[in-house]
């Protein structure tokens, strides 16, 4: 049975207690404030403050690790992960090299913590193309080297500037605005040449898997896998039946085995390309997927892309479900759905 709720009502967690900010947009410049503050759930004071001075640009959720040792607060950004006591927030331990700045959250065994992330500062100008602009759209071998012809090719009316309606669907024609510097409303050569590749960041767009019990800089350590391709930039991996699950824009599919990191199911595509900012959800012998144009596939848990259903909800679906007392709550733009 399905009900709908139309007037945007959702729940708010009464113990939540740890925010992380950071700065500016670049996800290069270091943020004045950068810090994580644990607060009294009762009274918003705060309980202790980490200061995060030299840390940019971090979206990603603060992740509470049980693992078999002890309990941790991981904490992502600015090409590291950092574990901190979540009693009193000393350090405990850091993996440095990953993205210079991190979208998605992570997730963790009794034994491991699995990361994954991707962002555009540290992508070549093929990763960040085949990301903007994904089939059915086709792109030349030429345009990895030299994108000028790719501008023209797009620019429709001949007038130098890219509209939003001469983009094909993607990526790049999600984040219209976020390249529109000058908000004119269109791309100049300025701004669309972004896409030639900037790749010189620090970091690297990467998944990989910690191992527990670690102190200091574990990054030669403890690190036990590392894995670079189909990587996430929003939609956080799902460890599911001893698979990470891994759904990159434009409807790729990857799934990793969580104990060596070997590949199982490898870049598959969905039907849907575009953004996917939901993360997969796994239920039983199944796995969900969502599409942001507002495309929920029902996948089956193993290692070939196999779609049991599909609800196509004709508005955004941005947002992760979630499962409770055998019911599955979908957050959409303009409603919320109970299946």
């Amino acid at each position: 049975m399905l009900r709908r709720r139309r007037d945007g009502a959702h729940g708010r967690g009464k113990r939540a207690a740890v925010r992380a900010r950071a700065g500016p947009l670049d996800g290069h410049a270091a943020a004045e404030e950068a810090a994580a503050l644990a607060l009294d759930p009762e009274t918003g004071e705060d309980v202790y403050r980490i200061d995060r001075f030299g840390f940019g640009d971090s979206y990603s959720t603060p992740f509470l690790w049980r693992n078999a040792d002890r309990d941790e607060l991981i904490i992502t950004g600015s090409t590291r992960i950092s574990a901190y006591d979540p009693a009193g927030g000393e350090p405990l331990w850091s993996v440095q090299g990953v993205t210079v700045f991190t979208c998605t959250t992570p997730t963790a065994d009794d034994g491991h913590l699995y990361f994954a992330g991707w962002s555009s500062p540290n992508a070549t100008a093929k990763g960040l193309l085949d990301t903007a602009f994904p089939p059915p759209f086709e792109l030349k071998e030429s345009d990895y080297t030299e994108i000028r012809p790719l501008f023209d090719r797009l620019d429709a009316n001949d007038d130098d500037k890219l509209s939003i309606d001469e983009l094909p669907p993607g990526r790049g024609k999600d984040a219209f605005g976020g390249l529109d510097q000058n908000k004119n409303g269109t791309w100049e050569w300025n701004e669309f040449s972004f896409l030639g590749g900037v790749g010189g960041a620090p970091g690297q767009n990467i998944a990989l898997s910690i191992r527990a019990g670690g102190s200091g800089d574990v990054t030669d350590t403890h690190v036990e896998w590392r894995w670079k391709r189909g990587i996430p930039y929003v939609s956080s991996p799902l460890l599911y039946r001893d698979r990470l699950w891994l759904v990159k824009a434009g409807g790729i599919m990857t799934t990793l085995d969580a104990a060596t990191g070997e590949r199982r199911m490898d870049r598959e595509r969905l039907p849907v390309g575009g953004e996917y900012y939901m993360s997969p959800v796994g239920i039983g012998e199944h796995v969900l997927v969502g599409a942001a144009s507002g495309e929920l596939y029902v996948l089956e848990a193993k290692d070939e892309l196999s779609i049991t259903s599909t609800v196509a909800f004709g508005e955004p679906l941005l947002a992760t479900p979630a499962a409770v007392d055998g019911r599955l709550y979908v957050r959409t733009e303009r409603a919320v759905w109970a299946f």
